[in-house]
């Protein structure tokens, strides 16, 4: 039986109230409702969010060098459905050596960061099922792309900062700061193109 998951990332507490909610007949199974919540209690660092038909479990290394462990699965039971250990039929997305971190899921994508010291960003969005990469793209990490289940919103790069496009150009050099141009942008996840918004600004990257 195909289990339902949050729309957004939650805390491990969280994750177990809502699964003990929508799962009642699962639950039900169990000889009470404790051993279910810690079933379903997530290990510190440990991420679980739904995107379309999958859950996506991300995991951080346990040294703390490289980037996430990041599986997908068709979850059918509470027991493996946010489990770290990849199973026969579950996809790997990424692991350690790749250096990419989970920012989010939705309609059947992942969308993870490089993880670069400094701006610009690079945002990748892949397809669960093919693997593929269905866009990509350069953003400053002034603000967290924020992922709704429709479109993911950024702060586009646009390129290096110049005397004519940085009003502030030479106070931020003076203060030993890279001033670049950015882009609030919306790419949409069903139409699969990208809207900017605007207007184009020049701010100091991170």
């Amino acid at each position: 039986m195909p289990i339902p998951l949050p729309s957004r990332t939650v805390t491990p507490r969280g994750f177990a109230r809502f699964a003990l909610a929508t799962l009642a007949a699962v639950a039900a199974l169990a000889s009470a409702a404790g051993s279910a919540e810690a079933a379903l209690r997530l290990p510190p660092g440990v991420r679980c969010v739904e995107s379309g038909p999958y859950a996506v479990v991300a995991a951080p290394p346990a040294d703390g060098k490289g980037g996430d462990t990041i599986i997908a699965r068709k979850p059918t039971d509470r027991d493996t459905l946010c489990s770290t250990r990849l199973g026969p039929d579950d996809i790997a997305i990424a692991g350690p050596a790749d250096g990419v971190r989970l920012l989010g899921a939705a309609r059947g994508f992942v969308i993870v960061d490089d993880m670069a010291p400094t701006a610009p960003n690079t945002l990748t969005i892949r397809d669960i099922a093919t693997g593929a990469t269905v866009w990509q793209a350069r953003y400053v990490d002034r603000e967290w792309p924020l992922i709704k289940p429709t479109d993911v919103t950024l702060l586009l790069y646009v390129g290096e900062g110049t005397p004519e496009t940085c009003p502030d150009y030479d106070k931020l050099k003076a203060q030993n700061q890279r001033p670049v141009v950015m882009e609030r942008s919306v790419f949409d996840f069903k139409t699969l193109t990208l809207e900017r918004l605007g207007p184009k600004r020049c701010a100091a990257a991170r």
